[in-house]
């Protein structure tokens, strides 16, 4: 019987000390918002400014306007996407204050590659993507989803060996779920930390490069969603991720979506050579 007590009495202490650490994860997230909204809105107006002077220019600079022209879109959509990340980090927690809408996995996974690409080729790991040509609709935050999968994409990016690491990202349909599946050959982790991957700030990381939260808001954000999400690793081998959610119906992947995504993954595969994958 008193076994017992104790053993409740460490599960509830367990619960406290997991509420609070959630607590102030909310906390310093909502001020972190709030000190991100004056430099966003002055790089966001700087960017207007740019294009406008851009647009006066054209007719002087020829055929580099395009490419700069799309140098500047890239900066405004994903200061953009910032911003909608400040507001969703100021409602993290507060499911009721999130708006969900249909969205299409194909788009979800264009703006991922977006900025997974240039952050993969900087460290010079490879990345593959295999996604259907057959989109299908989900439920939810696009910003938030970006985010967990961002999250997930970048500590696969940090786990590889720059030159040889490499990156498998995959979307299939299964038995009314969409599956994302984030495979890396990296360093792996042991038992000890796998079993602790989701717990607030706890993390193998240097300070600069890690806080312990990124996989606790990831998993919440999954969860909100009405989906899993599940780790496989072994220490020196590499790691599975894999986020499951809810279909919602299915619609023909866009003609540029798909163009978007050839180029990207070539973009991904140029120039690097392709190692033996240590994860099956």
């Amino acid at each position: 019987m008193l076994h017992d007590l104790g053993k409740v009495n460490a599960q509830l202490s367990d619960s406290l000390a997991e509420r609070e650490h959630l607590v102030s994860l909310r906390q310093s997230t909502a001020e972190f918002a709030h000190d991100m909204r004056n430099p966003l809105m002055i790089v966001g107006g700087y960017v207007d400014l740019l294009s406008r002077q851009l647009d006066k220019a054209k007719d002087m600079m020829g055929g580099e306007y395009a490419q700069v022209s799309d140098y500047l879109n890239v900066i405004e959509k994903n200061v953009q996407r910032c911003t909608d990340l400040s507001h969703m980090w100021q409602k993290l927690g507060k499911s009721d204050l999130t708006k969900f809408a249909p969205i299409t996995v194909g788009k979800v996974m264009d703006d991922l590659m977006m900025g997974a690409e240039p952050l993969a080729c900087a460290e010079g790991v490879d990345v593959e993507y295999d996604i259907p040509a057959q989109d299908v609709l989900i439920h939810g935050c696009r910003p938030q989803l970006l985010r967990a999968l961002h999250n997930i994409v970048a500590n696969a990016v940090q786990a590889v060996e720059p030159g040889v690491g490499k990156i498998c990202l995959s979307v299939r349909e299964r038995d009314g779920q969409v599956e994302f599946e984030v495979v890396d050959n990296g360093c792996g982790m042991a038992p000890e930390v796998l079993d602790r991957a989701f717990e607030p700030y706890f993390t193998t990381k240097s300070e600069s490069k890690g806080t312990g939260l990124g996989m606790v808001i990831t998993k919440k954000i999954i969860e909100e969603h009405g989906g899993t999400i599940r780790l496989e690793s072994e220490h020196g081998k590499g790691t599975r991720v894999l986020l499951c959610l809810p279909v919602r119906g299915s619609v023909e992947t866009a003609a540029d979506s798909m163009k978007v995504r050839q180029a990207l993954k070539a973009t991904a595969n140029a120039g690097v050579k392709t190692p033996e994958f240590a994860v099956a």
